[in-house]
């Protein structure tokens, strides 16, 4: 809640980003995205577990709030004197400046990085059997500690850390709108062409085609002829297909290590 408060506050600085906020942890994140996202944004914000786990389930890009060294040495001072019985529970991605912050105040922190939920309570209980003075974690292992009756804090992504955020969420937006227009204007020379061009993928499906329809009986040919092995950069066939003659020419192509097939 509270960095829903600091978001809201940090935008006001972009007047090109039109932002909502939505609370919530892991599978919670996940939904929200899932149900409401695709169709109103272009682009996530989100921290931690919960910025992994929708990396993982989602196509839309998703920028990630990062937890800087100095963010974790506020929730220690938040925890009082800093010391040397420190524990620090959480995902890879928010306990990784830990090291960094031990070399800073010349002491070692007990680091216990998770790869989900189910793994918070082991290592909570794993913590608790020694003498830490405080853990510092995020807000899934915060929920966790406070139901063990521990001492948890939760380490807060600063105002620069979120600002840093937005500004790489526009430089991505803009750079995708860049490739979006640059991938519409080579279609749009391509349809101009007096030529037909269908490329098809690995499973035979169309990836492209300016064909009127894809029912002709020129395509159900190609598609047969698809594995067709060609020596050097192409092959040039003339074909007589339903009374129409036609000169063909296949090439091959790749594009993100998937074979396609270009007619």
């Amino acid at each position: 809640e509270s960095m829903k408060r600091v978001m809201i506050e940090t935008v006001r600085e972009f007047d090109d980003i039109e932002l909502n906020v939505f609370v919530g942890d892991l599978g919670q994140g996940l939904l929200l995205a899932q149900h409401n996202f695709y169709n109103d944004h272009d682009i996530i914000v989100s921290r931690g577990g919960t910025a992994s786990m929708l990396q993982e389930q989602l196509d839309l890009p998703i920028v990630e709030i990062e937890i800087s060294p100095l963010d974790i040495l506020r929730a220690m001072r938040i925890g009082g004197i800093i010391s040397n019985n420190y524990a620090i529970v959480g995902f890879p991605n928010i306990t990784g400046n830990a090291q960094v912050v031990g070399q800073i105040i010349d002491s070692e922190i007990d680091v216990f990085s998770i790869s989900g939920a189910d793994d918070v309570e082991m290592a909570l209980m794993e913590i608790s059997k020694g003498s830490a003075h405080a853990i510092l974690c995020d807000m899934v292992a915060y929920t966790t500690a406070l139901r063990f009756g521990l001492n948890p804090i939760l380490i807060k992504s600063g105002r620069e850390c979120i600002r840093n955020a937005f500004l790489r969420a526009r430089q991505l937006y803009y750079t995708h709108q860049e490739l979006r227009e640059e991938n519409r204007f080579l279609r749009s020379l391509i349809w101009k062409h007096i030529n037909h061009t269908v490329v098809f993928d690995e499973d035979g499906d169309i990836f492209f085609s300016t064909l009127g329809t894809n029912n002709e009986p020129i395509v159900s040919y190609l598609r047969s002829e698809r594995g067709r092995e060609i020596q050097g950069d192409s092959c040039h066939m003339i074909k007589q297909i339903s009374n129409v003659r036609y000169s063909i020419r296949m090439t091959k192509g790749y594009f993100s290590q998937k074979e396609y097939t270009i007619y």
